[in-house]
């Protein structure tokens, strides 16, 4: 009995020392914005890391800031380990997709691109040529060129759709954008790559029951379109996270569970 008391003792005592090791971070939910003589920085834990010079500043996902200055060119920077990493500087614009602080919408002389922040490094994945990009999820992007619209693979960084459109408008649906071209309307289906004819006065989604469906207007009139029913985006961001913090644990805290129940099946037997 006193071996097994022994080896619980040692095990705890290597879970509070090592553990909190493992994990540890800054703590990113301590971020302040502070504000001096009108401009604006960033503190952390009461320590400036952004120094409060700027015209305005916003945070992206934790470490990643997006700076503008007075002569409203725009910053992304990156803070670890007390260090500021100036990722893009002197843009004429910058912004993130919602749901990735990895994927940086850059304005450059006049023109939009996308960044990839990606193994310590940027990468262009979409080029600096389009009058806008408008951000749909991993995979795609609407971008604009004159006066049209296309649609962008931006994981194989190529045209999915050319210009053929005069509006692209996403819904809250991954997979599914509203496309018009010359006063009519359709849907776009990624998945698919299969557009439905152009030829409705409107087009909306609508909830029937416990899922959504794809309506249509006619001669004044709302129909049902024949199309499978919509799934809502969710934002496994979290989630993917969480996973990974409990795999992580597992993997480095193994060692001592096997030795632990190697040790109590000694004592047992």
């Amino acid at each position: 009995m006193k071996k097994f008391f022994t080896v619980i003792l040692i095990f705890l005592f290597a879970n509070i020392c090592f553990c909190p090791l493992s994990f540890a971070s800054v703590n990113y939910n301590n971020c302040k914005i502070i504000e001096k003589n009108g401009k604006i920085g960033i503190s952390l834990d009461d320590k400036i890391i952004i120094k409060p010079v700027y015209k305005n500043v916003q945070r992206r996902n934790y470490n990643y800031f997006i700076l503008q200055d007075d002569n409203d060119k725009y910053s992304y920077v990156r803070h670890s380990d007390g260090e500021i990493t100036v990722l893009i500087e002197n843009a004429d614009y910058i912004d993130t997709w919602t749901k990735s602080y990895l994927l940086v919408k850059v304005e450059k002389n006049g023109k939009f691109g996308i960044e990839k922040y990606t193994n310590k490094a940027l990468q262009t994945i979409v080029p600096y040529e389009f009058d806008d990009i408008t951000f749909c999820n991993y995979t795609y992007c609407i971008v604009k060129k004159g006066e049209k619209f296309g649609i962008r693979d931006i994981l194989k960084e190529n045209l999915k759709v050319g210009y053929e459109f005069d509006s692209i408008e996403p819904f809250k649906w991954e997979n599914v954008l509203k496309v018009s071209a010359n006063g009519k309307y359709g849907i776009y289906e990624y998945n698919k790559n299969k557009i439905t004819k152009i030829k409705y006065e409107d087009i909306r989604i609508v909830n029937k029951g416990t899922h959504y469906y794809i309506q249509y207007k006619k001669n004044g009139k709302w129909k049902y379109l024949k199309s499978a029913r919509l799934k809502l985006v969710t934002n496994t961001i979290k989630k993917g996270a969480t996973y990974t913090v409990a795999i992580t644990g597992l993997i480095i805290t193994a060692p001592i569970w096997i030795w632990l129940l190697y040790a109590l099946s000694s004592e047992l037997t």
